[in-house]
């Protein structure tokens, strides 16, 4: 089987183990990263998320800045 690299709401919400809504709620708060629009339709990064979890689950402004310190760092 293939595992999908981006995930609908419904799919990140289990895998951080949050309902659906509470999901939403945390999106628009700013706390889960930023999804990836495909044709109008909100994707998670299944990739990413792993990497947010492992992180400790920082809002989205500090994850976006660690996100780009790495980049920063390995370039």
């Amino acid at each position: 089987a293939v595992e999908p690299l981006l995930l609908r709401a419904d799919a990140a919400a289990r895998l951080l183990s949050v309902s659906r809504s509470k999901f939403y709620q945390m999106n628009s708060a700013g706390l889960v990263p930023q999804p990836i629009y495909l044709s109008g339709c909100a994707r998670w990064s299944i990739a990413e998320l792993r990497d947010y979890v492992r992180a400790g689950c920082p809002g989205r402004e500090r994850w976006l800045a660690m996100r780009e310190q790495d980049e920063t760092a390995h370039h």
